[in-house]
């Protein structure tokens, strides 16, 4: 019986052999959680959108890691926005972003300034 693995086998200089496996180093951003609505402006578009732009703008020149500047979208994104509709059910909801991380190492950006609009 032959082993099976879930990632390709690889050398770095000391010869050692390693397997990553086939989920490793993916980032996934949601604007909201499974199953609910994201609110959207409808001149300006997505509230995430805008929000993580604004903070890569922000926090990349302070040498913030990924993951901790999505922390901060979803931190202003829960804390400052709620649905504004003249339908009573759907006004006045809240949204919470949803982030899974598969990373293995922090992610760094280079220190420049990104172009924005918001």
């Amino acid at each position: 019986m032959q082993d099976v693995t879930d990632g390709d086998v690889f050398s770095d200089s000391t010869s050692r052999s390693h397997t990553i496996p086939l989920q490793a180093d993916f980032l996934l951003a949601h604007s909201t959680c499974q199953d609910y609505y994201a609110w959207r402006h409808e001149a300006n578009g997505s509230i995430f959108i805008q929000i993580l732009c604004k903070c890569l703008n922000e926090f990349i020149p302070q040498g913030m890691d990924l993951m901790r500047i999505l922390t901060r979208v979803s931190q202003i994104v829960a804390r400052d926005f709620q649905s504004c509709t003249l339908d009573y059910a759907t006004s006045g909801k809240k949204v919470m972003p949803s982030i899974t991380s598969q990373l293995r190492f922090e992610v760094y950006f280079p220190a420049r300034r990104l172009e924005t609009t918001v």
